[in-house]
Order: C-alpha cells, then sequence, then structure tokens
C-alpha cells in the first residue's frame, strides 16, 4: 500500500478518539528494514585498501613491548589472520628487524635495535 494510503487508515475515526496508528508505523517498519537490508549489503561490499592489515600489523609489532608472542598480536587484533602476521612477521625476520627468542606455537618475539624499527621501516 501507498503511504497516504496507510496515513489515512490509521487516522480513520480519528474524531472518535479510535484511530488506529498500525498501519502507517507498520509501513514504517517496513521501510526502516528494508533499509537496514541494503546498508549491510553496502557496508559488505566495502573493502578495505590493499595492504591496510599489513600496514596494522606493522604498526602494532612496532609498538609491541619486548618480548611479544604472536597470540598478543592476534588479541589487539581479532580481525587479522594469523597467517598474515606470521608474513609479516617472516618479512621482519629477513630484514632482521625481528628475532625469534626460541621455537614452537609460544615462542616469544623480539625486536632488532629501537633506532631501526618504526612504522617506515617495518614497510620497506
Amino acid at each position: 500500500m501507498r503511504a497516504s494510503t496507510l496515513r489515512e487508515l490509521s487516522s480513520k475515526r480519528r474524531h472518535e478518539g479510535r484511530s488506529d496508528p498500525r498501519p502507517y508505523i507498520g509501513h514504517l517498519l517496513y521501510i526502516f528494514k528494508t533499509a537496514c537490508r541494503e546498508f549491510e549489503a553496502r557496508v559488505g561490499r566495502i573493502a578495505s585498501p590493499r595492504g591496510a592489515k599489513t600496514e596494522l600489523v606493522s604498526a602494532a609489532i612496532a609498538h609491541q613491548p619486548d618480548p611479544f608472542r604472536v597470540a598478543d598480536l592476534q588479541r589487539e587484533y581479532p580481525g587479522v589472520s594469523i597467517d598474515l602476521i606470521r608474513h609479516v612477521l617472516k618479512r621482519l625476520r629477513a630484514q632482521a628487524k625481528v628475532k625469534c627468542l626460541g621455537r614452537g606455537a609460544e615462542r616469544a618475539m623480539e625486536q632488532g635495535p629501537r633506532n631501526e624499527i618504526g612504522i617506515t621501516g617495518l614497510n620497506g
């Protein structure tokens, strides 16, 4: 039904004190629900810029206290996959900006000298 028709139905018998706003309120709720679904669909299509999560992990590593673990990074950024965290750490180890302090899942990591580490230094 059209909104004007629903408004008319809602205001019918208003002069008698027996109007029923439910048809119009129902229509408004339907419009709101449709708008919410469209918004969810559009948000789902928005992609973060390429490399944004890598930058996020790199910045997090630069600000971690020594020693730190992969689990610390996972807790700080739950939306970032462990594979990406490991990839960034592997790249930083190859550049000698981070070093492993052991083996296994709970191994600790440590940053290189602080003057070499920085947001820009991690990305290069």
